[in-house]
């Protein structure tokens, strides 16, 4: 049930139940609204929706990570589309990556066992998921599940570097971009191909989609990462009311990212543009 994981709500079971009788339990996803007997020796998913795509012509650095690019797949062109591709098959990759060593490195070996440990592509891109991302700007990759009682026994705060890798991953995968232009070594020209993109749009793309994702992936709403690490190192009355949000936020995401922009109301983008602007400036100099 593939969209069932990308919308699975992070359910942890609490101390007056622990441990479970039977090494299964149940979700409840929110796309289809119907319970799931899950077996996974009480493992946790680390689960997020990525949405890259969002409008803001305002912006310097525009939230529509690829302007150019109409709501239809006829209006993609080659160069964007290409970018899109590389940069996707590399930033997903990676940030799902990063997740599963952080874990097995807290003594969970959950991510190893499933085969999320590598960086085959195959092995983290979701079918659907990364084609919707292509076409509509809206997908996910293939959840990483992990064992919570494992990492707590190393470090209660396992949880928190284990969501933080993903984000962070996709910083550096950034600032490594970005040193071509910090350096003075290509200039940004763009509009220039009609097949493959230049290497400074390439990597301008890269950056821009690497950082958006962070970005996005760090706001505190489940099933993306910021909820966790909120959770995590927020107080504990903080963290109990995200808890108890969890099994709504993503209809707030949906709501936030394609109901109110409808009428005129891009609160997304108004969280997500100045700090994407700062960073990369910060990064490149641009």
């Amino acid at each position: 049930m593939i969209a069932g994981q990308a919308f699975q709500p992070d359910i942890r079971p609490q101390a007056d139940n622990f441990p479970l009788i039977a090494p299964a339990w149940v979700g409840f996803t929110q796309a289809h609204f119907h319970p799931q007997l899950d077996f996974r020796q009480h493992a946790r998913i680390i689960s997020h929706v990525i949405i890259p795509k969002l409008r803001d012509g305002d912006e310097k650095f525009s939230l529509s990570l690829f302007p150019a690019i109409d709501r239809s797949m006829p209006g993609l062109s080659l160069p964007i589309l290409f970018s899109r591709i590389i940069t996707l098959l590399i930033a997903m990759t990676v940030h799902e990556f990063c997740h599963a060593w952080v874990a097995v490195s807290f003594g969970d070996e959950t991510p190893r066992m499933q085969g999320r440990l590598t960086l085959n592509p195959l092995k983290h891109l979701d079918p659907i998921g990364s084609i919707l991302l292509l076409v509509a700007g809206f997908g996910w990759a293939k959840p990483v599940m992990i064992n919570p009682y494992a990492l707590d026994r190393k470090s209660p705060l396992a949880l928190m570097w284990v969501s933080l890798a993903g984000p962070f991953s996709n910083f550096m995968l950034a600032a490594i971009a970005a040193i071509p232009f910090r350096f003075h070594l290509i200039p940004l020209i763009t509009g220039t191909s009609t097949i493959f993109p230049s290497f400074a749009e390439f990597l301008y793309a890269f950056m821009v989609i690497n950082l958006t994702l962070m970005l996005f992936n760090l706001i505190p709403l489940a099933p993306l990462d910021g909820e966790k690490i909120a959770v995590s190192v927020l107080p504990p009355s903080w963290g109990r009311a995200l808890e108890r949000i969890a099994p709504y936020s993503t209809y707030i995401l949906l709501a936030v990212v394609f109901i109110l922009p409808l009428v005129g109301v891009n609160v997304l983008s108004a969280v997500i543009s100045p700090p994407l602007n700062n960073l990369m400036h910060l990064l490149s100099g641009l």
